[in-house]
């Protein structure tokens, strides 16, 4: 039923990746799931919800008719019909637009989001950095590009100026100048 459904959420930053899955039964949610994933910079959120739901979604016990995602995927009618194949009856995933659905899904983001920043916070000196200046700032996504300009005056007539630019926390000493 309409009431049985996932809602997947989706969170990258620092090369990782945190997929959260809410278990909506009978309209209530049941259960969490989370998985942890290593990623390349290039990949989007609709990349990593479409790998994870290829990979390890056909593996769990059991899966719903309908899994609410925060967007479009690509081939996502082809995973529908070979989840629908797994599943042995309709499957059906939809890009939740807006009511409880959406909801649901922008839960299951946020928390992802947490689940990352915490295991994140436990194991990376750079991150921890980075989760301060967020808080800091009161910024609502983790910075992960930051340049800083110093302009000097040496004298009535010599300007000086220099750049340097932190990566996910990182020196990127090649964007400095």
């Amino acid at each position: 039923t309409e009431d049985d459904y996932d809602a997947v959420g989706a969170y990258a930053t620092n090369h990782q990746a945190t997929i959260a899955i809410l278990h909506i039964r009978q309209g209530r949610v049941v259960k969490q799931t989370r998985h942890f994933l290593d990623i390349s910079p290039s990949e989007t959120l609709g990349d990593i919800i479409r790998q994870y739901i290829i990979s390890f979604y056909g593996q769990l016990a059991y899966i719903p008719s309908l899994t609410v995602i925060p967007e479009i995927i690509e081939d996502q009618k082809a995973i529908e019909n070979w989840l629908g194949n797994v599943v042995g009856r309709k499957f059906e995933l939809r890009s939740a637009e807006r009511g409880e659905k959406r909801a649901m899904v922008e839960l299951a983001i946020k928390n992802a989001e947490q689940a990352l920043e915490t295991a994140l916070l436990t194991t990376d000196r750079q991150f921890q950095g980075l989760i301060a200046l967020k808080e800091l700032l009161k910024l609502s996504f983790t910075p992960e590009r930051i340049e800083a300009i110093d302009i000097s005056n040496m004298g009535a007539s010599e300007t000086v100026g220099a750049s340097v630019c932190y990566i996910n926390g990182q020196p990127a000493k090649s964007e400095y100048r």
